[in-house]
């Protein structure tokens, strides 16, 4: 039983990761851990503890709960390019991003 929640947990970040466009390494830089610890969890080799986890969920943008797909409504592919702009917003200056956001709002408009 306590071997099959390893491999459940795995399976999701797997899907997660994928889902948000990330390779294992750039989810590995963004949570603190290794690439081959990435890979590990995916397969259901090694245990993550709590604070392993943590840092997943907040380097995918998720909580606990929908990681473990507790969260409701299956994540999109629209939510998984979400968290993504999210992230690389979040590495541009200021004034980068309100010039990427007047281009999604101009974008927006004109689809309307």
């Amino acid at each position: 039983m306590v071997q099959g929640i390893y491999a459940f947990l795995g399976k999701r970040v797997r899907e997660e990761r994928l889902a948000a466009g990330l390779t294992q390494s750039e989810l590995a830089r963004l949570a603190r851990l290794t690439p081959g610890f990435i890979g590990y969890v995916e397969r259901g080799e090694r245990k993550a503890s709590l604070e392993t986890v943590g840092r997943l969920c907040d380097a995918l943008k998720l909580s606990p709960g929908r990681l473990m797909g507790m969260g409701g409504a299956k994540a999109t592919p629209a939510d998984a390019q979400a968290r993504r702009a999210a992230r690389l917003l979040a590495n541009l200056s200021p004034g980068d991003r309100v010039l990427v956001l007047r281009l999604l709002s101009s974008l927006s408009r004109a689809r309307a």
